[in-house]
């Protein structure tokens, strides 16, 4: 009696659709056995030399622009800070102008003591006057050098001598009002009276 035998063949093995290990997201199939190398599955942009060589240009573009962004923001970092050193050494500088005058009426004060003023109070008034010329020397004040031929970089003639001595034209007779540099910029010019040739 001949028995029939139903089911699958083990001679030969099935080949079924190719696919990717379990470990990978892809959904296509082939018809390539497992063990042989699936281009249509292979989704790794590190794989594909066609893929890389594309975008490496853009890759490029966007470092570049990031290397220019970097450099504008640093430069506009050092430009910030620079304008505000600059904008704060402009309020120091106007306020000590400011108190020039203070000077000035200090200087009068001392030099037009009555005779009669009481010693003590005398000496308060020139401690008073040198504390503040402490204070704003510690800050950059100085007083414009009038022992030194005229320069108008630093003096103002609003009073001229006739002189017969050719040596003696240009020289400062007179301060008639000192002038002041503020961190080494001229903050008022000394007003003075210069010998001059006839």
């Amino acid at each position: 009696m001949n028995k029939e035998h139903v089911g699958v063949n083990s001679s030969r093995p099935q080949e079924e659709d190719c696919i990717r290990p379990k470990e990978a997201d892809c959904t296509q199939s082939c018809d390539k056995p497992v063990e042989t190398d699936c281009t249509c599955c292979n989704n790794d942009p590190d794989n594909s030399p066609v893929e890389a060589d594309s975008i490496r240009p853009q890759t490029a573009e966007l470092e570049n622009r990031l290397l220019r962004l970097q450099a504008d923001f640093d430069n506009f970092r050092k430009r910030t800070a620079r304008e505000r050193l600059e904008q704060a050494a402009l309020a120091e500088a106007a306020l000590v102008a400011n108190l020039l005058p203070v000077l000035d009426n200090f200087d009068r004060a001392l030099a037009n003591l009555p005779q009669e003023a009481d010693t003590s109070w005398a000496e308060g008034v020139q401690l008073v006057h040198k504390q503040l010329l402490d204070v704003l020397g510690q800050q950059g004040l100085e007083r414009v050098n009038c022992e030194q031929p005229f320069d108008p970089n630093l003096h103002e003639a609003v009073m001229r001598e006739t002189c017969t001595d050719d040596e003696a034209e240009g020289t400062i007779l007179q301060e008639l009002q000192p002038g002041y540099l503020y961190q080494g910029r001229l903050l008022r010019p000394s007003m003075v009276k210069v010998a001059t040739k006839d």
